[in-house]
């Protein structure tokens, strides 16, 4: 570990101190790093690889899945959809998006979406990505029951696209809108049918535009995260003391949340995250629930 993040460290595990987030419950903070020596670029699509939140499937694997679909007419219709997107994508990726691999203390550390085997396809939601000829970046994931989303300042703006991509959007539209993705009893989250599909103009964005879309994820600044002067809630002197360091301390601070909907109540897991000079990434995981 560099001697920049130990110190870092050092401080967050200072300030976090007795430090609990509450909502349903109080659940305590821990630490997370990112070097770019061992763990390359930080994007979203890697952090959420890193945390086993984002797993990479194969076609093939998918397709199987869907095999199993009932009733056998969803089987048709799923294989519309990937034959469209093999017919005009390139560099296609399919990603189960699921529970994060958690530090040990935490409330959800204990939820899983694997079996002991680990012998299950997909636990999670299907995220599909892929490139346009013309460069732009396509991505599709079925709607979670849920009400988060990004603050502004957070949001990837839309891209103007040509009338051959705008009709290849209508087209996957008409084929999702009443696609449901049945999910298992063992499964987390409650999906609609209606898929989410979003567009970008370069693969580092896609994923985070197409979860927020989805309505799988959201992000939110450290102020509004710790309530800095919300008349409803009293911050202590220690939160004020954290949101201080990410906001000097750190740069490009932001809380990434994953959201679930589990048996008709939200888990969110809440990653407060900042950019060091040496352009690594320190911060703190933490997670709420309502019932």
């Amino acid at each position: 570990m560099k001697p920049e993040i130990a110190q870092i460290v050092a401080t967050l595990e200072m300030l976090t101190d007795g430090l609990y987030y509450s909502l349903v419950g109080d659940e305590p903070y821990k630490i997370v790093t990112w070097e770019i020596e061992e763990n390359g670029e930080f994007t979203f699509e890697n952090f959420l690889k890193n945390i086993e939140a984002l797993i990479p499937i194969s076609g093939e694997d998918f397709l199987k899945n869907i095999e199993n679909l009932k009733p056998l007419s969803l089987i048709a219709e799923y294989k519309n959809l990937v034959d469209l997107l093999q017919s005009h994508l390139v560099d296609l990726q399919v990603y189960s998006y699921c529970f994060p691999k958690l530090p040990s203390g935490l409330f959800a550390s204990e939820v899983t979406i694997f079996d002991e085997t680990k012998t299950q396809l997909i636990k999670g939601v299907p995220v599909i990505i892929g490139a346009t000829s013309t460069g732009e970046w396509i991505g599709l994931a079925p709607k979670q029951y849920n009400t988060t989303e990004s603050s502004p300042e957070f949001n990837i703006p839309e891209i103007t696209v040509s009338e051959a991509i705008a009709n290849l959007t209508k087209q996957l539209q008409e084929i999702t809108n009443s696609l449901a993705y049945p999910l298992r009893e063992y499964e987390l989250t409650k999906v609609q049918p209606k898929w989410a599909i979003a567009l970008t103009n370069n693969r580092r964005t896609i994923i985070e535009k197409i979860l927020d879309g989805a309505q799988f994820t959201d992000i939110r600044s450290v102020n509004s995260f710790l309530r800095i002067r919300n008349p409803e809630y009293e911050t202590s002197d220690k939160e004020l003391k954290l949101n201080q360091f990410f906001n000097s301390e750190l740069t490009d601070s932001k809380v990434y949340n994953l959201d679930f909907v589990i048996a008709g109540e939200h888990l969110t897991i809440h990653y407060l995250l900042g950019k060091t000079t040496s352009n690594d990434w320190v911060g703190v995981v933490t997670n709420t629930y309502t019932c």
